[in-house]
């Protein structure tokens, strides 16, 4: 039976592939940060990184040899990779941190049992478990989101219960927009970098991710800057100027575009643009403004501090 994100439930062979959510919530998204991974920044994160819901190819059903039958089953949040190990049947995979035994395997488990609306990472006990698709929680669709949220793309292409998917969405407060939630939310998976909410114009600060296409212009306190983040997949970040646009930093300073790394999410700032090194205006980079290079601030070069005479 196929799963959210092509998770098959378990009757192939041993073992399984990473979901490759990269986000860390194990939700599906499983994101997180966020119920999401690794993030950036979030709970980061990332995707940033582990997983938040059950891998691509779940672990296969045991072979009923001696091996298996010898063998205590493992309880709730115990490491396996195969279901037969577990008391609860479910060997739930987690990305590249392997298998958990866990309470489900796929959303639509929940939904027709009755024990919830999403299957999703919880952090705090360590296992897949039946939820009602809480903010931040990933999702296949809005079935799987609590009433009232949406299943919205987010970070890395991956799609999490949120406040909105656009910024028509966002009725309850005149002019808010739908962006990015910057931080660690709610949710069995967390969530931080990956749903998205509704945010107050020029309330999103530097180094933090914005969705252009949903006015992160005007929810950034500088500018939203696209780039390329993980795996090759367009992001933004909210930074103090554009590439290219010479008005939009001092004279004799140029735009540094935004990165994303392993130091974390970089929003584009403005910096020196190599005339001078030093920063102080003389153009000879040791910082004393007098252009001389000794760093003595006296101008004559000879790095004494004061001007230089002959002894006699």
């Amino acid at each position: 039976m196929t799963t959210r994100e092509g998770i098959t439930a378990g009757t192939g062979s041993q073992g399984g592939d990473a979901d490759g959510d990269a986000d860390g919530d194990a939700d599906g998204d499983a994101g997180d940060g966020d119920a999401g991974d690794d993030e950036p920044g979030d709970d980061a994160g990332d995707d940033e990184p582990g997983d938040d819901e059950p891998g691509d190819d779940e672990p296969g059903e045991g072979d009923g040899g001696d091996d298996d039958a010898e063998e205590a089953l493992r309880p709730l949040g115990d490491d396996c990779s195969d279901h037969a190990q577990c008391e609860s049947g479910k060997c739930a995979r987690r990305g590249q941190q392997g298998g958990v035994c866990s309470e489900c395997l796929e959303d639509q488990e929940c939904q027709n049992s009755g024990a919830g609306r999403n299957c999703s990472y919880d952090r705090d006990i360590g296992w897949f478990v039946c939820t009602e698709g809480e903010l931040g929680e990933s999702c296949e669709d809005e079935a799987a989101c609590a009433e009232g949220l949406f299943c919205a793309e987010a970070f890395g292409g991956r799609a999490y219960c949120s406040e909105c998917k656009t910024s028509g969405d966002c009725t309850e407060a005149p002019d808010t927009l739908c962006q990015h939630h910057a931080s660690g939310g709610g949710g069995a998976g967390g969530g931080g970098g990956r749903y998205l909410e509704c945010v107050a114009p020029g309330s999103i600060p530097d180094n933090s991710l914005c969705n252009l296409a949903n006015g992160g212009d005007d929810a950034c306190t500088g500018f939203c800057v696209e780039l390329n983040g993980p795996g090759g997949q367009p992001i933004a970040l909210c930074g103090d100027c554009r590439p290219g646009v010479a008005e939009d930093c001092p004279a004799g300073q140029a735009c540094t575009p935004s990165s994303f790394g392993m130091g974390g999410l970089n929003g584009s700032e403005c910096d020196s643009d190599g005339s001078d090194p030093g920063g102080d205006g003389d153009g000879d980079g040791d910082g004393d403004g007098d252009g001389d290079g000794d760093g003595d601030g006296d101008g004559d070069g000879d790095g004494t501090g004061g001007t230089a005479t002959s002894g006699g």
